[in-house]
């Protein structure tokens, strides 16, 4: 199982699927034949429904949205069938994705010895065989700004990502992040440039002139750290994020597993307060 930042994606993102997702986001690894999963979601705004089914195999059907909390024709708001093609080591081709009204969109995958590639009409996307995406400089802005990825050797973990610019008011920035022996983010360190914050004296020599001088008061900055906790089942249950000045967000996930240990609700806690809760229906085959 992943932990939840993948999990949600997963529920929600697939949704509105296109050929820049992974390929991962086409089938599912819980645990059991998973038939259905259908998630409801209450916000400011109003409601809606997503529902996902998959075949035997575990590979996605279909995925719908309805408006409200209902599962009814007339509150259809997106629908998405998915045929597949395959190779001769088993392995997704070609993927055909059709729309509510028929229209329909071709990707092809083609798989190298350490990522594989996703093809279609607006581009090209590489990821990693552990399906993080694969990049390793990123120009923006007609070169205003550049991203720059470091790998390991077998390409499965990402080590750094720095950003770089020469403009004036912007950060330059780099996140570096290490792994525990199961391959799970461990710690993530956010690192920008350190400010100096003095304080200003005015003091009067034995001649009767003024000085100013500057004592040291602090030093700010937006650096910080997350150290990340998981679960048996390989979910997150912790991020403590802390701050350069010392202060500390914790971040606690609680999970409701059913009998094959799939989550069936979390609760998202911040600092002792609960400020997101996502439940699903699990429906399994027979």
């Amino acid at each position: 199982m992943n932990n939840i930042k993948n999990i949600i994606l997963v529920l929600f993102t697939i949704l509105t699927i296109s050929a820049s997702a992974q390929i991962n986001k086409y089938y599912h690894d819980m645990n059991g034949n998973v038939k259905q999963i259908v998630v409801r979601e209450s916000y400011y705004s109003g409601s809606r429904v997503f529902v996902t089914h998959f075949n035997k195999k575990g590979f996605l059907k279909t995925a719908q949205k309805y408006n409200g909390l209902e599962i009814i024709k007339d509150s259809l708001k997106y629908e998405s069938k998915y045929k597949y093609t395959f190779d001769s080591k088993d392995r997704i081709s070609k993927i055909v994705d059709v729309d509510r009204n028929h229209n329909k969109e071709k990707i092809i995958v083609k798989y190298n010895a350490k990522y594989y590639s996703l093809k279609e009409k607006y581009g090209t996307q590489r990821f990693t065989n552990n399906h993080k995406e694969y990049k390793t400089k990123v120009v923006l802005e007609l070169g205003m700004f550049h991203e720059y990825y470091k790998w390991n050797k077998d390409k499965t973990q990402l080590l750094q990502m720095r950003f770089e610019t020469n403009e004036e008011d912007w950060e330059e920035y780099t996140y570096n992040y290490s792994y525990n022996e199961k391959n799970q983010l461990a710690l993530e360190e956010y690192k920008s440039e350190i400010d100096t914050v003095f304080d200003i004296e005015f003091i009067q020599d034995s001649s009767g002139n003024i000085i100013t001088r500057y004592v040291f008061k602090s030093t700010e900055s937006n650096s910080f750290n997350t150290a990340y906790k998981y679960d048996d089942y390989g979910n997150c249950i912790e991020e403590k994020k802390i701050l350069h000045n010392g202060c500390i967000v914790l971040t606690i996930y609680k999970y409701e597993y059913d009998q094959h240990n799939n989550w069936v609700k979390i609760d998202r806690l911040v600092d002792g307060e609960i400020k997101e809760s996502n439940a699903r229906e699990i429906i399994y085959y027979n």
